[in-house]
């Protein structure tokens, strides 16, 4: 299925729990639109979560260094009693390779370990 979030299209993946045959988790992952900036959309996407949600349970953000391959992860993760919510973004760019960047937004349900935090 294919489902619009600001302006960019995604393709939307259930996955089933395969003990219990019930809904695991729902990703969604660009194919159009920001598609070629993710982190623009990270950050777009991270924005209205946040409007929606409050502040993420926790986020990382990259540390830059200058004189290795770049390879950047960007995460920002809501925890509730029925759902995890997890917006992710990795980068990974060489010269001497092509770039790449995997983008994901994720809603789950929460690991034992998680909703004992809560």
């Amino acid at each position: 299925e294919n489902y619009q979030i600001e302006g960019a299209k995604f393709k939307v993946m259930f996955i089933m729990d395969k003990t219990t045959d019930t809904l695991a988790s729902v990703t969604l992952r660009p194919t159009e639109g920001y598609v070629y900036f993710p982190h623009a959309l990270f950050k777009r996407l991270e924005a209205l979560l946040i409007e929606k949600y409050g502040s993420p349970a926790y986020r990382t953000r990259p540390e830059e260094k200058q004189d290795t391959p770049r390879m950047a992860s960007f995460e920002a993760v809501w925890e509730f009693p029925s759902t995890k919510i997890r917006l992710g973004y990795l980068e990974h760019s060489e010269p001497s390779m092509k770039e790449f960047n995997l983008f994901s937004l994720t809603y789950e349900k929460p690991t034992k370990k998680n909703l004992d935090r809560i």
